[in-house]
């Protein structure tokens, strides 16, 4: 144990990756349906790596605490501005309410029971299970003036106290909104009250819990048109008549492709090339005629795929529905669409009633010239890179 206390105190980074080696492990562990998760199995195990007279250098501990404070600013950050408005009114007055609430009942504890302050600190991140007290706290006590003696002890006060309450804090925020939120909301039924929501979004899949669909993304696919078919019909009529959320990429007449526009009116025998939601390119399939190959036609469609940030006020606090019904006739925009809604890395259902909010994460695909375009009209393009970004995995 000596051994491993003098190698880890010697080592000023292995403490921090070991914290987190551990944490990891911890955060799988599941009691029931309560789990820790990453996030505070790497607390949990560096307050425990802590107590056993590891200490780690002060530069990793300010640049890690800064880290901390910059990625939750940069996640939250565009979805707070985003969201500001008379609809956010209530949550406010709740934050308010919850912010004078919980410093009473703190206060109130540290005055009665004659706490220190790294206790009352300590007991404040864990209750509330707000880690950022801890950093916060630690640096408020090194402006008192305390001698070295005091403020280790105050600060390994913080640790023990966070420890013992976390667990403690957690489980009554799962049991309080699991359990009693339902009741005082008057909610009865979880299924009933999802599927609800559902149909107010739009939803209208009719998959049963754990099923989904194996076919989500776009794809292309070559028919040749049969004389009782579509021949005869423009591809605005066709568009018109049976679906709108199919692009046709190419057209190819006697072996010569010709140009793509609205007005083209499809003959029989003409190879053409579909691009769409795999439900309804096959949809159209059936109208067109038969599927071929065609290796010159199938070469030169090229897909792209762009995960794109809104920043578009115009395109914000408004539903999936109404972007496409604005965005219809926008034809630099063909080929292009929305397969997938993430806001602050979690995914959002892709429903005709979602409403996009500025940070949003929309991912696109389709051919390479409409995402363009249509990642233009939304906001910034994250393009990809090879690169590795080894300060953020750290």
């Amino acid at each position: 144990m000596e051994f491993l206390q003098s190698l880890l105190n010697e080592s000023a980074i292995l403490p921090l990756f070991l914290a987190i080696a551990l944490g990891y492990m911890l955060g799988k562990i599941r009691i029931g349906q309560l789990h820790l998760g990453g996030l505070a199995g790497t607390l949990l195990a560096a307050i425990f790596i802590g107590l056993y007279g590891v200490h780690t250098d002060e530069a990793i501990k300010s640049i890690a605490f800064a880290l901390f404070i910059y990625s939750l600013g940069f996640v939250s950050g565009p979805q707070f501005f985003g969201s500001l408005g008379r609809e956010t009114l209530g949550q406010v007055h709740l934050a308010i309410f919850s912010s004078v609430v919980i410093f009473a009942t703190i206060w109130t504890f540290a005055y009665f029971f004659d706490l220190d302050q790294g206790t009352a600190a300590g007991l404040l991140a864990g209750a509330t299970t707000e880690s950022a007290s801890i950093g916060t706290a630690g640096d408020a006590l090194k402006n008192l003036g305390l001698d070295d003696k005091t403020l280790h002890s105050l600060q390994a006060n913080i640790a023990v106290t966070y420890a013992v309450t976390y667990l403690f804090g957690m489980t009554l925020v799962v049991f309080f909104t699991s359990k009693i939120m339902p009741r005082l909301l008057k909610i009865d039924d979880f299924k009933q009250s999802a599927k609800r929501l559902e149909e107010e979004l739009g939803a209208d899949s009719g998959l049963a819990p754990g099923q989904f669909e194996f076919l989500r993304e776009i794809i292309a696919r070559t028919y040749r048109v049969e004389a009782h078919g579509a021949d005869g019909l423009s591809i605005n009529e066709f568009k018109k008549r049976y679906s709108h959320a199919i692009t046709f990429q190419q057209i190819y007449r006697g072996g010569v492709g010709i140009e793509v526009t609205p007005g083209v009116v499809l003959e029989a025998d003409d190879q053409v090339c579909l691009v769409g939601l795999p439900e309804v390119v096959l949809e159209a399939g059936k109208i067109l005629g038969e599927e071929v190959s065609n290796t010159a036609l199938e070469e030169s469609v090229v897909g792209e795929i762009r995960d794109v940030v809104v920043t578009r006020k115009n395109k914000s606090n408004k539903t999936v529905q109404t972007l496409r019904g604005e965005l219809k006739t926008n034809r630099s925009i063909r080929g292009a669409y929305a397969v997938r809604i993430t806001r602050m890395d979690r995914d959002i259902p892709l429903l005709p009633q979602t409403e996009v909010q500025l940070g949003d994460v929309i991912r696109l695909i389709g051919l390479p010239e409409g995402v363009k375009n249509l990642a233009g009209e939304l906001g910034h393009t994250l393009n990809p890179s090879q690169g590795v970004d080894y300060i953020y995995l750290a």
